[in-house]
């Protein structure tokens, strides 16, 4: 039963052709920084010192299985701050003794991939497909509110929806959207209106994520993933939290929660498994040797894939060896994210550019 809903679960994130987003999942942003010491310089220094450990730490674990966490390595043991690209500070503020700001670090993506390699950790670095958020607020006598102001919003507005390796995309919210989707339609699925929203932003996937005051001091969150023009029926995640802060910072709990489940249902069907080497043999078609470049470059850089030889190569098609980890379905899913179908035909597996569009923002 497990393996059939993960299975369903992939099958949701791959189909659809890419949103408009993208992000980089090895870049952290938003994490706080609060340091004292003898003097600003010091207080400085020991808070990025702090802040850029804090970051590793939360790579490794958005990388990663739940299951692997226990066996990650610290950011002391491995020397966090080697591993950093660069790093941007927001909110600084100094006195002459103490150091606050957040950070944003962007970590080096080959140095942390061998790290992990290295010590046999399974992980996963392919993002899944971008789906579009539509944000329902239901106050007590309120109704439903799609596009107004709220703590529910604001909470989405305020987290990295983009470098997660389950993003998402927030709307424009101006009035080809208002005009196109209503509460009561996303409340109920409409299949035509979340079809239409979702196609001006490149994508058939959408999210109605809700909330609603739940007794003294909670919230109850929903967040549901439609599929458009697709027989699967919607997935959805639900978590209620309760605490002092407000309904923004419940709301950030409660969006940053069911991001995470759908991240580890990702991870099950992404993951690197280290140890299991494969190989495959497959026909490679194309229209120009322009677009066979981009494939083979598309190829290359997956985590999983080791080596790809090729065998024969004509105008129109090649015949390529592909040495990866793991197994076909999980090499399938992550060259999805490439806009790559691999597809068994007779005992023969075919290799192909997916035919779509070139996204563009909404104007």
């Amino acid at each position: 039963m497990k393996t059939a809903v993960l299975s369903f679960f992939a099958a949701l994130w791959l189909l659809a052709g890419p949103a408009w987003a993208a992000g980089d999942v090895y870049r952290v942003s938003g994490v706080p920084v609060d340091a004292t010491a003898d003097d600003a310089s010091a207080a400085k220094n020991a808070a990025l010192e702090a802040g850029q450990k804090a970051a590793f730490e939360r790579l490794l674990k958005r990388l990663t299985p739940r299951g692997e966490w226990q066996r990650l390595p610290s950011a002391e043991e491995t020397g966090a701050q080697s591993y950093v690209r660069s790093f941007q500070v927001e909110n600084e503020r100094t006195s002459s003794t103490r150091y606050l700001a957040n950070l944003t670090v962007t970590f080096n993506q080959e140095s942390v991939r061998r790290l992990l390699s290295q010590r046999g950790i399974a992980f996963s670095d392919t993002q899944a497909r971008s789906a579009v958020l539509l944000i329902l607020w239901e106050a007590e006598g309120s109704g439903s509110d799609l596009w107004g102001a709220s703590p529910w919003r604001q909470a989405w507005n305020e987290m990295d929806l983009a470098n997660r390796l389950t993003p998402v995309t927030l709307p424009l919210g101006d009035l080809e959207d208002l005009a196109g989707v209503t509460a009561d339609q996303a409340l109920s699925g409409n299949e035509a209106a979340l079809g239409a929203f979702a196609e001006r932003y490149g994508t058939d996937r959408v999210i109605v994520a809700r909330a609603a005051p739940a007794g003294e001091n909670g919230l109850q969150a929903e967040a549901t993933l439609y599929q458009t023009g697709s027989v699967m029926p919607p997935r959805s995640w639900q978590r209620r939290v309760s605490g002092e802060g407000g309904y923004v910072a419940l709301g950030k709990q409660a969006a940053s929660a069911i991001l995470d489940e759908m991240a580890e249902e990702w991870k099950a069907q992404s993951t690197v498994e280290r140890g299991v080497p494969a190989a495959l043999s497959a026909s490679v078609r194309f229209s120009s040797l322009g677009e066979w470049a981009n494939i083979r470059r598309q190829l290359e850089r997956l985590t999983m894939v080791q080596r790809v030889n090729v065998v024969g190569l004509s105008k129109d098609g090649a015949l390529v060896e592909i040495d990866y980890m793991g197994d076909p379905g999980k090499l399938s899913a992550a060259l999805a994210q490439q806009n790559l179908s691999l597809l068994e035909m007779e005992n023969y597996w075919v290799l192909a550019a997916r035919q779509q569009q070139q996204l563009q923002p909404p104007q």
